[in-house]
């Protein structure tokens, strides 16, 4: 989690809410013994643990978070395409074989979390 990006968003002093997620983090995934939560509830989980500590409204925190992750996933495809062109341009792929690994990517096929 980008502390400075997320700062940003919120209006926040990146120190502030850089102690926030190393607080969140220290406390451990919540969940029962044993198990660990699946990503929605990590998700919701992260935006009311900051919310709380940072003294902001949840859904604002949501936002934010849903935002950032938003701007990242939109990163990684470009970071993606922009390999994906040069091994065509290469000639380690062809077009179909790039255009089938960015589809791949995108439906979640490979490459998610």
């Amino acid at each position: 989690m980008d502390a400075s990006r997320l700062a940003g968003k919120l209006g926040v002093e990146e120190a502030v809410v850089a102690e926030a997620l190393q607080s969140v983090r220290d406390a451990g995934p919540s969940g029962e013994a044993g198990e660990k939560p699946d990503r929605d509830a990590r998700e919701a989980a992260l935006a009311t643990s900051l919310a709380e500590a940072l003294g902001l409204e949840e859904s604002a925190v949501q936002t934010a978070l849903d935002e950032l992750q938003t701007e990242q996933q939109a990163e990684r495809s470009a970071a993606l395409q922009e390999r994906l062109d040069a091994a065509v341009q290469d000639g380690t792929l062809t077009q179909e074989e790039a255009g089938g690994a960015a589809k791949a990517v995108a439906e979640g096929v490979i490459g998610r979390r």
